[in-house]
């Protein structure tokens, strides 16, 4: 018995004892943040997705630094359909890194490489996807809000079969622009 007090006595006192402020030190950097991304573009070359193209792209990236705003490396996929309804899908691996640093967001490069399929019914054929991506990145807790640029490449046996060049836009950001634009309309 005399144990048990003793041990509820001490998470008592180590609960009330003050500790220093920590309020501008900032929140603690995850280390594992998402972003689901909007990409907007056109797409051409030999293989069946042509003209305007668009899509969602869901990423995870994990930055091991003790700041969160490091390099960061992860896992993506795709989805992208074009104004003919043909649709292409990917998923792979993707890394970037600031080259420019502001106070609350970052300039990165990168670059991403994965599987590419078609979603036509009669096409099994695998094709390797190859990217590099420009964006500017606002870290926020278990997400990044990003607005970039990406130019990717579509390769299958007879060489490059396709090319993309998409402007990138946060979904978050783009449904809370349309919310408050129809907030404002009555």
């Amino acid at each position: 018995m005399r144990a048990r007090l003793t041990a509820l006595l001490g998470v008592v006192a180590w609960v009330l004892t003050p500790s220093p402020c920590r309020g501008e030190a900032g929140p603690p950097a995850w280390p594992v943040r998402a972003n689901v991304s909007m990409p907007l573009g056109s797409t051409w070359g030999r293989e069946k997705l042509e003209g305007f193209t668009w899509g969602f792209r869901p990423a995870l990236l994990a930055y091991p630094t003790s700041t969160g705003r490091g390099v960061g490396a992860g896992a993506y996929a795709e989805y992208l359909i074009d104004a003919r309804t043909h649709t292409m899908w990917s998923y792979g691996a993707i890394a970037s890194a600031p080259v420019v640093r502001f106070d609350v967001f970052d300039l990165r490069v990168g670059g991403f490489a994965g599987v590419r399929g078609s979603g036509e019914g009669d096409d099994e054929a695998r094709r390797l996807a190859l990217g590099a991506l420009t964006e500017l990145v606002l870290p926020a807790y278990l997400y990044d809000f990003r607005v970039g640029l990406r130019l990717d490449g579509t390769f299958d046996d007879r060489g490059m079969s396709a090319t993309s060049l998409l402007l990138e836009l946060d979904v978050i950001a783009v449904l809370g622009l349309l919310a408050y634009a129809s907030a404002g309309a009555r």
